[in-house]
Order: structure tokens, then C-alpha cells, then sequence
């Protein structure tokens, strides 16, 4: 944590995000509690703010991305702050990853969807 950079620690936390964001980061409660997922606003005095969602791999987090309100991409200038920010912490960004499987297409779907939203 610091002054641009809040973790979202709590479910509770994580949904007022997604209420005041208005998207569906919520829905990734159980990554979360496997210690897969983690969320955090980050927010800049000029840029305005966002939501970070990391992602772990073996040994590191990873940035999978930033989202604007309804999932709106932010600027390029506040991806940049983001991305300058996280690397000095040692967080790089994902490399998009293909999963070809029968049920590629249900992972994409569900993973947009939060039953209870």
C-alpha cells in the first residue's frame, strides 16, 4: 500500500469496488482466497483512478490489467503510471495466454459473469 496504491484486502472491500467501478471484479472472490488474484485502485492526482488485477504465477505477481469504470481502458498515460509503478515493486505485466481447450469459450463466458451482481 501506499499513497496511489490501495490493495482491496477484504470481500467486502472487493465488492464496493465493483459497485464503484461497476464492474465484475467481484466475481473473482474465490482467485482471491487461493491467492490467484489480487486487486487493488490505483490512483494518480492528475489520471484519475482505476482497478489493478494481478495475477500470481509459480514465484511472482503479475499485472493482467487495468480497468476504467465499466471496464473502460484508461488512458495510455495512466497504463504507463500503473506499469512504472508495479515494476519498481517487481510486478510485470502477463503475457496474454491461449487456452485451446473443448471448453475455452465456457471460461470466457463465465469468467464475465457474476450470477449475483
Amino acid at each position: 500500500a501506499s499513497a496511489h496504491y490501495h490493495p482491496i484486502v477484504t470481500g467486502e472491500q472487493l465488492q464496493a469496488s465493483a459497485r464503484r467501478f461497476r464492474n465484475c471484479s467481484r466475481s473473482h472472490l474465490v482467485r482471491v482466497l487461493e491467492g490467484r488474484s489480487s486487486f487493488a485502485e490505483f490512483r494518480h492526482q492528475l489520471l484519475g483512478s482505476a482497478v489493478v488485477h494481478l495475477v500470481r504465477d509459480e514465484e511472482h505477481w503479475l499485472l493482467e490489467d487495468v480497468y476504467g469504470p465499466a471496464n473502460e481502458r484508461p488512458s495510455a498515460a495512466f497504463e504507463q503510471a500503473v506499469e512504472a509503478y508495479l515494476e519498481i515493486h517487481g510486478v510485470a505485466r502477463t503475457r496474454a495466454v491461449a487456452f485451446d481447450t473443448p471448453f475455452a469459450s465456457l471460461r470466457r463466458l463465465t469468467g464475465r459473469l457474476d450470477f449475483d451482481f
